[in-house]
């Protein structure tokens, strides 16, 4: 997974540096057109790599999801995974509420340091949360 992953990250990111290098000669609504199809196509990629209902801490880890709290070890979700999270997934949030995420607009999409203020109990966490 960590080598299909960096090359989905890398394409965003170059596609991103190339709106900001050109951005004067290709124009702002141009721009965001480049970033959304770039966007868009990451996301169908990263489905292809992401098994959702399997990922472990080193996973998560990997991902750069962050420990919410040892009293309540969910890992936040990265926001640019936002649009990757499979419909039907269970999250939780940072106050314990459990909610079955179909669409983002499930959920409110506050975040902390860069995650979702809600997350997952990876595989090998799982146990120890029930």
């Amino acid at each position: 997974m960590k080598r299909e992953i960096l090359n989905c990250l890398t394409y965003m990111a170059n596609r991103a540096a190339e709106t900001v290098a050109y951005g004067d000669c290709w124009g702002a609504k141009f721009c965001q057109k480049e970033v959304k199809e770039a966007h868009d196509k990451m996301v169908e990629e990263l489905r292809k790599h992401i098994d959702w209902s399997n990922l472990t801490v080193d996973d998560c880890k990997e991902l750069r999801f962050n420990l919410w709290s040892d009293k309540l070890p969910i890992w936040l979700i990265p926001i640019w995974l936002l649009d990757v999270i499979p419909a039907g997934t269970e999250l939780t949030s940072i106050s314990g509420e459990k909610v079955v995420f179909n669409t983002k607009e499930d959920i409110d999409i506050d975040t902390r340091c860069g995650c979702l203020t809600y997350g997952i109990y990876p595989k090998a966490a799982s146990n120890e949360a029930e």
